[in-house]
């Protein structure tokens, strides 16, 4: 019966990490959530995602846009102040109150719901002018339905700047609440800046007194809400409706030119409701909105437009919904805890993999539900969050646990055995000068007539052929469970049983050459058949007592045993040649196997030989392989 081995391969992946490691991972992992729960805190407490949650939110609203297209909303139309209007209207714009006033009378008969003034006139025009234009606009605003007039906040934040007595007195029914019916402030600013125009306050309390916005009032007089309270008094993100393109917008517009124009009754503006205001060249009425266009570069809209999508978003009652402070401090949380359980317990690669896909998710999930949900997720609080975790479990790793595999890995890189790496790790006092004494069986390989066949070949033709076969070796003694000691020019020197104790060391080693040698043969066959260089090798196995530890200056510290039995198997090298045999193998070794696998060994010449160094003579036995034993040797 032939003698094989029954030894695998160790699988890294499988090999559990030292208890010390554990532990210490464990406390690492605990003060990384709590960093990243503290940091989510600060983080959003102090608002430091604002502007990435900004760009978010275009980078949202843009991809909407791309995937739905365009949403026209009929129940809104917007009068243009615009370059046409200027061009065929020479006179300033303190004047255009007569015009104003045709605008309004012509919406008035043709029934429009509201008529809302994103535009005032803040002074009497007749001390200018050598007539008056608020008179008739006056009488305009009387014979109107449910007009509404913007009031702006004055520069020094002292109250509001509000359209002439003249003007709002002629509303009917302003009498009786000063005007505050028809009045709403309004919320855009008046700059070309950078700051992005996203949210509304339809009511809030100002000094005690409710103040309701230009488009809560809008909502109002068109009958969407039955009273102020109903209005929410919270910051609502506005809804803004997607664009066809940068040109055609979701609402109807008309130049206040062609409107005036038209004498009759026009049926497209019944129940409509329409705001007037400014979208000539160079008004300072354009503001920034949430949208890209070509790049990263940000939409620029009329103010009459942006209040007719915040109209819009308090018709539908449909403002982009987000999560408490509460809620978006435990999504943060929660991808910070899962980067740090990605990298406590997956390798570097496994673990950032995860963590890339899981920001990939949440941002997939972000874009999913704001798409179709008008939902916004946050996404730079959570992914700052789960680098930040991520960064601080790897970080933990990086500066102590693969610091000190790096260490161990340069002293025992050569064989890179997991179960080595993982004994050395568990172990420290093994790699600090502190040997320990264990038994173990020691292999000497060395190849047959290496310098005499290699003397005539190229160097390069020569280490190719002497690396073929040490690395042949050196792969069956892993497999067995040895470990590779050190390489000796033409040889190699390895062992089994140190660092990690195996009462089995003397068989596994046996069993390793015997595979050594059927892959020797087989391979010196392959070459021999097509004339390249070959070689045989002489295998020797000795067991016994031999101290492990690091060995050599501190800057140079190698993992390996010493001791009198490393010296007999190298001198049993010599007996072996001068007897002629490919291996052998010293009494100790045999002792240490047992009577089944003796059984199936088949021992050719025994002697007993002086080792130079040593006392006693020792007993050796040649080992025959699996075909020896089959041709009956």
């Amino acid at each position: 019966m032939p003698l094989r081995s029954k030894t695998k391969t160790v699988n890294q992946s499988n090999t559990s990490l030292p208890e010390r490691w554990r532990r210490n991972r464990r406390r690492a992992a605990a003060i990384s959530l709590a960093l990243v729960l503290l940091g989510a805190g600060v983080l959003q407490w102090v608002n430091a995602t604002a502007d990435a949650e900004e760009f978010w939110l275009g980078v949202q609203f843009s991809s909407r846009e791309l995937v739905i297209g365009a949403q026209e909303d009929k129940r809104i139309v917007i009068v243009e102040l615009d370059d046409k209007s200027l061009k065929k209207w020479r006179e300033p714009f303190i004047a255009w109150g007569g015009h104003i006033a045709d605008a309004i009378d012509q919406l008035n008969r043709s029934k429009a719901r509201v008529i809302a003034l994103d535009w005032t006139q803040t002074i009497e025009t007749e001390p200018w002018l050598k007539r008056s234009y608020d008179q008739k606009l006056g009488e305009a605003l009387s014979r109107a339905r449910n007009v509404v007039f913007v009031k702006f906040i004055k520069p020094d934040a002292s109250g509001y700047v509000l359209p002439t007595p003249s003007l709002l007195y002629a509303i009917p029914g302003a009498a009786l609440d000063g005007g505050e019916g028809s009045l709403g402030y309004a919320e855009v600013g008046t700059d070309r800046s950078e700051v992005v125009w996203k949210s509304i306050q339809p009511m809030r309390e100002d000094g005690g007194k409710r103040e309701v916005s230009f488009a809560g009032r809008i909502a109002l007089k068109a009958g969407f809400y039955a009273n102020e309270k109903e209005l929410p008094s919270r910051p609502l993100l506005v809804n803004f409706g997607n664009y066809a393109g940068k040109e055609e917008t979701p609402f109807e517009h008309i130049s206040i030119y062609d409107l005036v124009k038209a004498k009759r009754p026009d049926p497209r503006w019944k129940d409509k409701i329409v705001l007037i205001g400014a979208t000539y060249t160079g008004s300072n009425d354009f503001h920034h909105v949430p949208f890209f266009d070509g790049g990263f570069k940000r939409r620029l809209i009329p103010g009459v437009e942006v209040q007719a999508h915040a109209v819009k978003t308090l018709l539908d009652r449909s403002e982009i919904k987000q999560g408490s402070p509460i809620a978006h401090w435990l999504f943060a949380t929660l991808l910070g805890a899962l980067g740090i359980l990605f990298f406590s317990l997956w390798n570097w690669n496994g673990a950032a993999l995860r963590a890339v896909g899981i920001a990939f998710l949440w941002t997939v999930l972000s874009l999913v539900l704001f798409i179709w949900a008008n939902f916004a997720l946050p996404l730079a609080l959570p992914v700052l969050m789960l680098l930040a975790g991520s960064l601080l479990m790897g970080g933990y790793r990086a500066l102590s646990e693969e610091r000190e595999r790096a260490q161990v890995m340069k002293v025992w890189g050569r064989q890179q055995d997991p179960r080595l790496i993982n004994e050395l790790l568990a172990n420290p006092d093994l790699r600090g000068g502190q040997g320990r004494e264990m038994t173990v069986t020691v292999l000497f390989a060395d190849l047959k007539n290496f310098t005499k066949t290699v003397e005539m070949l190229p160097p390069d033709q020569a280490i190719a052929a002497l690396n073929r076969y040490l690395s042949l070796i050196a792969e069956v003694v892993l497999k067995h469970g040895g470990l590779v000691d050190k390489y000796l020019g033409d040889g190699l020197m390895a062992q089994w049983g140190a660092p990690l104790p195996d009462e089995k060391h003397a068989l596994l080693a046996v069993r390793a050459c015997l595979d050594m040698q059927s892959r020797i043969n087989a391979l010196t066959e392959q070459l021999r058949a097509q004339g390249e260089v070959w070689f045989e090798a002489r295998l020797t196995l000795h067991s016994g007592p031999v101290l492990v530890g690091a060995v050599g200056a501190e800057q140079r510290l190698e993992f390996t045993i010493i001791g009198d039995t490393v010296n007999v198997t190298s001198r049993l090298q010599e007996t072996a040649k001068a007897m002629g045999c490919d291996f052998l193998i010293s009494e100790t070794t045999c002792e240490l196997l047992d009577e089944a696998i003796k059984q199936q060994v088949v021992f050719g010449r025994t002697d007993e030989v002086e080792i130079r160094g040593r006392q006693q003579p020792l007993e050796v036995f040649e080992v025959l392989s699996e075909q020896s034993k089959q041709e009956g040797l």
